[in-house]
């Protein structure tokens, strides 16, 4: 059952992420991370252990007036 997420918010910890993160896991949930490096070293570590990054809106900080999105689906 790969359901299962941790969650990284502000910026990419790498030790969290070597002590929580499980095999077995489908991913990591990311939000409000501080700049573009935290999300690289995420991308990176996502791709070399082959894991999904799925996003908590915001995903960057400080981008967005409001905390959640406006609209979810641009379909009726």
């Amino acid at each position: 059952m790969k359901q299962f997420l941790i969650g990284q918010f502000g910026e990419f910890d790498e030790i969290k992420q070597h002590r929580d993160f499980r095999k077995e896991f489908y991913g990591v949930k990311a939000c409000f991370m501080k700049n573009e490096t935290e999300l690289d070293k995420l991308i990176t570590c996502s791709k070399k252990d082959n894991f999904k990054i799925c996003v908590h809106f915001p995903l960057r900080s400080g981008k967005w007036r409001l905390r959640d999105p406006q609209y979810l689906s641009k379909d009726d």
